[in-house]
């Protein structure tokens, strides 16, 4: 059963416990792909964890659960509505952004470097005809202003 067939008051849900209490469901939010309309999720990684609270250790990781639920990784990227999309429609190219060198308006495959939370982008078109001192100077430019971006 899809969650969106039942009402589930998020306030208000307790975890369930199952297999003995050595594992418990949690209620995760999921979106929708701006693009293809297909439920997709985060992942955020760190060092003891694969994501979140699911630990590298076992079988059941978050992309392994996901895969099995039918669920995508969203991305950061947003389409030319303003949606934010999963990550295979953003590798599709169905993403735009904004190079900050040239201008324009690009599909995410022409995205060289994207630097910063929110992020800023370079495309591959400047990356193959800008001067290389001009390309370094941008690049440099960017990670300084974003240098406190996760703090």
């Amino acid at each position: 059963m899809r969650m969106s067939d039942t009402h589930i008051d998020a306030g208000k849900y307790i975890p369930e416990r199952v297999a003995g209490h050595r594992y418990v469901k949690f209620l995760l939010e999921v979106t929708h792909c701006g693009s293809c309309m297909r439920d997709m999720m985060p992942i955020a990684k760190n060092r003891s964890f694969e994501s979140g609270i699911f630990p590298s250790w076992i079988k059941a990781t978050q992309v392994a659960q996901m895969k099995r639920a039918g669920i995508v990784q969203r991305s950061v990227a947003s389409n030319r509505n303003g949606a934010v999309i999963c990550v295979e429609c953003r590798d599709r190219g169905l993403a735009t952004f904004i190079c900050v060198l040239c201008k324009e308006e690009r599909s995410s495959d022409m995205m060289k470097e994207s630097i910063g939370d929110p992020a800023e982008h370079l495309c591959t078109p400047c990356f193959e005809s800008v001067p290389a001192k001009k390309w370094c100077e941008e690049l440099d430019r960017l990670q300084e202003s974003h240098k406190y971006d996760w703090e």
